[in-house]
């Protein structure tokens, strides 16, 4: 409680600790930013479902394809 009026630096890497100044206004808040690419890896992300969805559509399409040509032998023999 009694360090809530100062600013507080901790440093990790030194292993210190300081206090800086009394605080009048709040410190601004940061918005989070995105990390760097993720814009890409969402686009990679959403190619690859794509090509999944339209693999397993050629999937189907072939079955249903081959299905037919079978009943069409049938008819033949």
């Amino acid at each position: 409680m009694f360090i809530e009026n100062y600013y507080t630096v901790l440093d990790f890497d030194k292993e210190i600790m300081g206090f800086n100044g009394w605080v009048e206004e709040e410190l601004p808040i940061e918005r989070p930013r995105p990390p760097k690419g993720a814009k890409t890896i969402i686009i990679i992300i959403i190619v690859c479902a794509v090509i999944l969805v339209s693999a397993v559509a050629a999937v189907i399409i072939i079955k249903r394809r081959n299905s037919k040509l079978a009943k069409n032998l049938d008819l033949y023999n």
